[in-house]
């Protein structure tokens, strides 16, 4: 059976060669569109943005959390203020950020017209402050989990950058990516060229110099585990 495989391969080598090749090119594509979705980071969870066309401007954040699917409807109702419509699992939440005059002095209010929040943005140094409480740096603010918060009842803070789209990411993380790209790389070279990092690590590139077997063996293996590590990186990369 071997055998039949191996000259059907051989014979048509060409062919499954270029099948391969054209599968990897629409399969890459498909993974960069993923990888460079825009969107928000919600308690941990990527929400996909998607612009919607109606009589007022909207954007829909939608993704999934342990309960259900999630979606988080910005809708400018005027140029300061708008209307946060959210539904996570089963459960419905209404607010209306009012951006102020100013666009620094921040208000939310709940569906029963109740000041769930109110602060002041600083754009110059990128801070929000509520009063009564410590400025928080939006850069490296992230949703708490306390008081009964999580992705059915968020903290209003969430919201207020969520409206103002200051916790705007695409979905890739590029660190993982090049660090994926860096492994392929070397072991692509090191198929190539089965000598040439051993001869690297000895720093001898041009005598004749034998390779240990036991080299050889793990160099194999190497071989055989890099796929299934690439794939997981680069399910890693995706938020």
């Amino acid at each position: 059976m071997m055998k039949i495989d191996k000259e059907y391969f051989l014979k048509h080598k060409k062919a499954i060669t270029i099948m391969i090749f054209v599968i990897g090119i629409i399969a890459s594509m498909i993974y960069l569109k993923l990888f460079f979705q825009n969107g928000i980071l919600y308690y941990g969870h990527f929400l996909q943005e998607s612009t919607i066309t109606s009589d007022s401007p909207s954007r829909e954040y939608s993704g999934t959390f342990e309960k259900g699917p999630i979606r988080l409807k910005l809708t400018g109702l005027n140029q300061t203020d708008k209307l946060l419509e959210l539904k996570a699992g089963n459960t419905v939440r209404e607010y209306v950020f009012d951006g102020g005059d100013s666009g620094e002095n921040l208000r939310l209010f709940d569906s029963d017209n109740f000041l769930v929040y109110e602060g002041v943005h600083d754009t110059n140094l990128g801070l929000i402050k509520e009063e009564g409480n410590e400025a928080v740096l939006l850069e490296k603010y992230k949703p708490l989990r306390v008081n009964g918060f999580n992705e059915e009842n968020p903290e209003p803070l969430l919201l207020l950058v969520t409206a103002l789209r200051l916790n705007t990411v695409t979905r890739g993380r590029i660190n993982i990516l090049i660090i994926t790209g860096l492994i392929l790389l070397t072991v692509i070279i090191d198929m190539m060229f089965p000598k040439f990092l051993y001869r690297l690590m000895k720093a001898d590139l041009k005598n004749d110099i034998a390779i240990p077997e036991m080299y050889l063996m793990v160099q194999k293996i190497i071989w055989s585990i890099t796929p299934v590590v690439l794939l997981y990186l680069l399910y890693k990369a995706l938020r």
